[in-house]
């Protein structure tokens, strides 16, 4: 992970690299953790797809101070956010010889719509305009 990091401060802004490093580092938990996978070298095209599903089916839990937790839905748009991190990652992780075969290779995410914009009706508009 610091190799990738440092690759990554050499290429792109502080706010990405910390973007990159956050959401790839969350994936290293899962792995850990709920994807029982200790090695990942042993990661799968499989283990990608099951995380992905995993972000876009459960809240995000995240801590908001005095101890309170705070639960944020998710949905199918939120896998974007972890996929583009770990798509670099493993083409990093291939190109440096940690891996034989990325196993995001088949994986293909289309960027989520974004959000339509709301018109306000002429009501809402001074005169005039």
């Amino acid at each position: 992970m610091e190799g990738f990091r440092f690759d990554l401060e050499t290429q792109v802004k502080r706010r990405t690299v910390e973007y990159y490093y956050t959401h790839v580092s969350y994936f290293v938990r899962w792995c850990q953790n709920d994807g029982k996978i200790a090695n990942p070298r042993y990661v799968t095209k499989r283990d990608v797809q099951s995380f992905l599903h995993y972000i876009a089916s459960n809240p995000a839990v995240v801590a908001v101070g005095n101890g309170t937790i705070r639960k944020i839905p998710r949905n199918e748009a939120s896998r974007w956010h972890y996929y583009i991190p770990l798509k670099r990652f493993f083409s990093w992780s291939v190109s440096e010889g940690y891996l034989k075969q990325n196993p995001m290779d088949g994986i293909v995410l289309k960027r989520p719509k974004l959000p339509p914009i709301r018109i306000h009706s002429s009501k809402m508009l001074p005169r005039g305009v």
